[in-house]
């Protein structure tokens, strides 16, 4: 009091904290795509060590974050989920939470990393093995997940029976863990690579009909079987058949066509042969020695319609030259020959003349007469070298005989005749001599006187004279 008494009482006064902090953010939850390992890239334990992402505060004092994270459960495959609670709580021990789920999971399909090749199949073999293997392997695909193994389905059921590129599509899904999927798809091709089995009639061999130079032939169509179906034949080379075939050998040829397009050809021929023989028909033919005596005939000359079913094609003659010695008539065989080689023949008169007459020459000659007054000529003497290509036959003078008379020059004419009757002259001068000496042969005589005592005599009484010609006189 104011005279400095006093008293006491004794209190307390206090500042507490009741009050829980203010959670200022929540956690969130958190999601991560799996990776395959227990915690993606540190995920889960940056969430926890940032509390999921919540914020807290107190008015009196800071906060100390605790939660209650045992692990993340198991899943499928490398996923997992945890929900968390996030305690904040502050130095006086008050406390407030906030929960959050972090959550692993997987939606990525797995990759296919190869994808399924077709399967490609025999129509007329037993492929329930192959195919058998091929689903086993997945058509050969290959697929991976980075969260888990992958489970392999197929969908495949019955094949298609069709027999030409007939497909079967299968659908591979792979399938990870957590029920992703992915999916290749691939044929199985049930193709028909073996060509038709063909076979066609044997050889056929036709001969030519009269006056035809060809044959009809009618032959079967050739048959075909297939591993795998039907198969349609046709022809594709030759005549058909019931049409008229030339003669020689024609290829046929048939093809065979299955239900896949596969070919398969077969072939035979067909040989038509002439054996009609050609018709020859020959005429006589006359021909004229040239100068040199020689003269050449051809088939053509004699030939006179020769004819053939399919044609000539030869015309041949045994004898085609003629010379001196086949003057007259001369048989020739016409030989025809067809253009299959089939022959026939006839017989030609061929008569050879000889028109052409001899060259006559002659030469001038001088004789001297004999002493009989007379000379006979050699024609020899004359031809001073007349020729004729058949040869001479004769040679004719028209005067052979000189006499006196014919002292000096004479012209006679030297006729050559040849072997085959022609004819041919010259002239030419003989000079006549009479060179033969006289002799004179002298005669004893007896004259008289005459009256007149004198006596004459001749010549031709005291000597004769021989002289062929009678020409000479004699004096005395």
């Amino acid at each position: 009091d104011e005279c400095g008494n006093a008293t006491s009482t004794t209190a307390t006064f206090t500042i507490e904290d009741t009050t829980n902090p203010t959670m200022d953010v929540a956690a969130s939850d958190s999601t991560v795509e799996c990776d395959g390992t227990a915690d993606p890239a540190g995920a889960f334990a940056a969430w926890l060590s940032t509390n999921g992402g919540a914020s807290a505060s107190d008015v009196c004092s800071g906060v100390t974050w605790t939660n209650d994270s045992t692990g993340l459960s198991d899943l499928c495959g490398a996923t997992g989920t945890e929900t968390v609670t996030f305690t904040a709580t502050d130095e006086c021990g008050n406390a407030t939470s906030t929960t959050a789920t972090f959550t692993i999971e997987d939606t990525t399909n797995p990759t296919m990393d190869v994808a399924a090749s077709d399967l490609i199949i025999q129509c007329d073999v037993d492929n329930s093995a192959a195919i058998d293997a091929w689903l086993s392997t997945n058509g050969g695909a290959s697929a991976s997940d980075v969260c888990s193994g992958v489970t392999w389905t197929n969908d495949f059921t019955t094949l298609n029976d069709g027999v030409c590129g007939a497909l079967t599509t299968v659908i591979f899904t792979a399938t990870d863990e957590c029920g992703n999927f992915t999916t290749t798809e691939a044929n199985i091709n049930t193709e028909d690579t073996i060509p038709p089995v063909i076979g066609c009639p044997g050889d056929v061999t036709a001969v030519t009909e009269d006056g035809d130079c060809g044959a009809i032939v009618n032959f079967q169509p050739a048959v075909a079987t297939d591993n795998c179906g039907t198969a349609f034949v046709y022809q594709t080379g030759g005549l058909g058949s019931g049409s008229v075939f030339p003669v020689g050998d024609t290829l046929i040829e048939y093809t065979a066509q299955d239900e896949c397009g596969n070919l398969a050809t077969c072939t035979f021929t067909v040989t038509v042969i002439d054996d009609d023989a050609p018709v020859a028909i020959c005429q006589d033919l006359t021909v004229i020695l040239d100068d040199t005596g020689n003269a050449t005939i051809t088939a053509g000359q004699l030939n006179f319609g020769s004819n053939d079913n399919c044609g000539v094609g030869n015309l041949d003659i045994d004898i085609d030259t003629f010379d001196c010695s086949n003057v007259g008539a001369n048989e020739v065989t016409l030989t025809v020959t067809d253009i299959h080689g089939n022959t026939a023949t006839c017989v030609s008169t061929v008569t050879v003349l000889d028109l052409t007459d001899p060259i006559a020459v002659c030469q001038d000659i001088t004789l001297e007469l004999g002493d009989d007054g007379t000379v006979t000529i050699d024609p020899l003497a004359v031809d001073g070298g007349s020729s004729d290509a058949c040869g001479i036959a004769s040679y004719e003078l028209n005067i052979d005989t000189l006499d006196c008379s014919n002292l000096g020059n004479t012209t006679v004419i030297l006729t050559v005749t040849d072997a085959n009757g022609n004819e041919s002259s010259c002239s030419a001068t003989i000079t006549l001599e009479d060179n033969t000496p006289l002799e004179l042969v002298c005669n004893d005589v007896t004259v008289e006187l005459n009256q007149d005592g004198v006596a004459f005599i001749t010549p031709s009484l005291v000597a004769d004279v021989i002289d062929g010609c009678g020409t000479s006189t004699v004096t005395v």
